[in-house]
Order: C-alpha cells, then sequence, then structure tokens
C-alpha cells in the first residue's frame, strides 16, 4: 500500500516537473520570439488604456488627433521639423486656394502613410517633388498614417466638396487589406491601440458602414474606467479572439498564451475561409475568396463610382512596398496582383508602382528605397513621383 502510495506520489512530482518545465520554457519562447510581442490580456489592456489617455489628453505636439468619425486623423496647423500639415489638413507647405489655376490639373489623393510620405522631410515627399518639377499640377495629400482605404474614402466623401480637383488618386498599399476588416487595433497587433470605422459586405453584396465605435472622447473616458468592456468591439472586428480575452488561462498561462498564438498564427495563414492572406511565407497572396478582399474591392468600384458620379476622373494608384517587391524579385507575382487584375478587369484607370521600382532596378538592390520602417525614402519617393506624374500626363 505504501508502495502504491509512493508511486502516485512520485507521478504527480513528476508530471508537476514537466507542467513547470513546459511552462518555464514557454514563457522564455514567448520573450525571445521574433515578430510581434505575445501579451498576456492583462498587458493589452495596459496599452490600451495609456493609448486612451493619449486620445484623451489631445498632445498638440502630435501629429494626428483624435476624429470622432474617422478615428484619428492630421493635425491641421502641425508643423515639426520633418512634417508640416497646412491649415487645410494638407501635408504641404503651402495653402491651396479653392480652385486651381488655369492651365493647372488639381489632383486629390488619399490614402495612409505611403500617400502622406511618412519617415522624410517635406521636400523629399512624392507629392512635393511632382509640384516641384510640373508647376502645372497641384498635389492636394490627404494622406494620412495608419488609414485603411475604408478611412480614406470616409475623408474623401466629407472633404471631396472642399477644393476643387480634377483627379481623384485612391492611393491603396497592400497592408489596407487587413486594416478592413479591423475595428480595434489591439486586436490585430497587441502592441498598438486605435479604433476606426469599417465596412462590411451585406447579403445583397452592397457595403454597410460600421460607424467607429469610439465618436466622442467622453465614450473614450467609458472604456478608460472599465478597460475590459473593450471587448465588445470584437462583435465587428475579424481579428477579435475569445480565447484571449475571455479565457483565464490565457492570462494565467504563459503555455496557453503560446499554445493559443501559434494556433491563430496558423488559422488565421491557412485555415480561416476570411483570411486576408492565403499562402506560405515568401509565397503569399491576396485570398480572392475571403471578406477582406471582397470589401477592397466593392470599395474601389463605390468609390470610382462615386467619382465618375461627380463629375472629375478616378486614377487608383498601388503603392507598392518592400515585401511586395522582395516577393515580385523571387517569384514574378506581387502578392497584391489579383487587385491590379481586378481593376484591369473592370477598366479602372490605374498604376501600380511595382513596374516603376522595377523598370528602375536594373541590378541594383531594393532596400535604398526604403526607410527603415519601410515607407519609400527620398529615392524611393523620388521614383514614385516620375511615375505618377507620368501618368497624370493623360489626364490632359
Amino acid at each position: 500500500m505504501q508502495t502504491r502510495s509512493r508511486q502516485r506520489v512520485f507521478k504527480l512530482v513528476a508530471v508537476a516537473i514537466v507542467l513547470v518545465a513546459v511552462e518555464l520554457i514557454a514563457r522564455v519562447v514567448i520573450a525571445i520570439a521574433p515578430g510581434d510581442p505575445i501579451y498576456s490580456a492583462s498587458e493589452i489592456l495596459r496599452i490600451q488604456t495609456r493609448g486612451l489617455e493619449a486620445m484623451i489628453a489631445d498632445d498638440p505636439s502630435a501629429g494626428t488627433r483624435f476624429d470622432g468619425e474617422l478615428g484619428w486623423t492630421v493635425r491641421a496647423g502641425f508643423d515639426s521639423e520633418m512634417e508640416k500639415i497646412n491649415a487645410q489638413g494638407l501635408r504641404s507647405l503651402h495653402t491651396y486656394s479653392s480652385s486651381a489655376a488655369d492651365g493647372v490639373l488639381r489632383v486629390a489623393a488619399y490614402g495612409d502613410s505611403f500617400v502622406f510620405g511618412s519617415e522624410v522631410d517635406d521636400e523629399a515627399v512624392w507629392s512635393h517633388r511632382i509640384e516641384v518639377a510640373h508647376p502645372d499640377l497641384e498635389i492636394l495629400n490627404y494622406g494620412v498614417p495608419g488609414f485603411g482605404l475604408d478611412q480614406a474614402f470616409l475623408r474623401y466623401e466629407r472633404e471631396r466638396g472642399t477644393l476643387n480637383a480634377d483627379v481623384v488618386l485612391i492611393g491603396m498599399t497592400p497592408v489596407t487589406l487587413h486594416r478592413l476588416v479591423n475595428v480595434c487595433s489591439s486586436f490585430f497587433a497587441q502592441s498598438d491601440f486605435s479604433v476606426k470605422p469599417r465596412f462590411e459586405v451585406k447579403s445583397d453584396g452592397t457595403l454597410e458602414l460600421i460607424p467607429n465605435p469610439i465618436p466622442t472622447l467622453d465614450a473614450a473616458r467609458e472604456y478608460l474606467a472599465a478597460p475590459e468592456h473593450i471587448t465588445a468591439l470584437g462583435e465587428h472586428d475579424d481579428f477579435y479572439e475569445p480565447l484571449v480575452f475571455e479565457n483565464p488561462f490565457y492570462e494565467l498561462s504563459g503555455a496557453a498564451r503560446l499554445g493559443i498564438s501559434v494556433y491563430h498564427r496558423i488559422d488565421r495563414r491557412f485555415l480561416d475561409p476570411d483570411r486576408p492572406i492565403a499562402g506560405w511565407r515568401g509565397t503569399t497572396r491576396y485570398n480572392v475568396d475571403g471578406a477582406p478582399f471582397k470589401i477592397l474591392t466593392r470599395l474601389t468600384e463605390r468609390w470610382v463610382e462615386e467619382v465618375r458620379a461627380s463629375g472629375k476622373q478616378p486614377l487608383v494608384v498601388v503603392f507598392t512596398d518592400y515585401f511586395a517587391l522582395s516577393r515580385e524579385l523571387q517569384h514574378g507575382r506581387t502578392r497584391y496582383a489579383a487587385y491590379v487584375e481586378f481593376l484591369e478587369a473592370r477598366g479602372y484607370p490605374h498604376l501600380d508602382l511595382a513596374d516603376a521600382f522595377m523598370a528602375a532596378r536594373g541590378d541594383a538592390p531594393i532596400e535604398p528605397w526604403f526607410m527603415p520602417g519601410f515607407h519609400y525614402s527620398p529615392e524611393g519617393n523620388a521614383i514614385a513621383a516620375e511615375a505618377i506624374a507620368t501618368r497624370l500626363e493623360q489626364y490632359r
């Protein structure tokens, strides 16, 4: 009897040692693993709290500010050593008249940080370069860092009547596919916090707007008082994971966090039918059967149609990125190629900047065209400016 009791105790001790070892190993892996950090739910909520505090504080030294409709936008009148936002809310060293002068083609450019020109100073941005090299072109830069194409479209709808443009440039970047199905950024990238509106595709194929869930600073203060209520935003966010925010084991166990994180990454890349991206690393491509791609294409259709209905001319510009160019060099096809094929099939005027970069490359490496944060360098902006200016000549 005593022998059996000792065996049971030995087995329990052995199991405990194994569990402790697994837990310790998991925590070490979490600490040293490359890529996005794996935070506990309480750590994510602390990051969220800091983001809400910054949102409410509205620091005038920040280049962006809270916007109840869009989530955030650029701060009109902002002036730093690198970036200047004019009083009209455009990245420019000057202000614009209500209409362009005779003989000047005015272009309103909407999009995210690639349109805005993040990581370089004002004189290096593609839009400024075009205006300097081509006095008969005006580029109204409505870009906002971090925007999805949905937010860019909503800004267009709000401001299209302010300044009279001849051409509307719709700036699409590869990363926007993920942003289109995201409402709260901490569900997608745990080290960040922001909220935004999004569109969903209804059963009849039309788009339905899901408004920004934090439309006022008072609403932000409510989440600041009760951070755990942020889970309510998961209803319309494709990246919300109940196993992270509603699972006590995820909070308590490093092994649980690691296992759930690995599962989610596999699910998002290979299993979820609505995943934005499909394929193995290095051979990834847009998932044309998923909800994100359907939203992207329907949003493009709606935007182009609205521009044409207003008597203006659209131009969709794909601001390619470092990862897309790297993939094209290896496999001869960007991961967003299906989107370009969609534009071609619809007959929408478009420009894929990957073509300009590849034509300029020769045998040189592509790294000099990008900054540490992967936005265009001054050299990359110069290539983009030349390609866009050449394409705009066809609108005269």
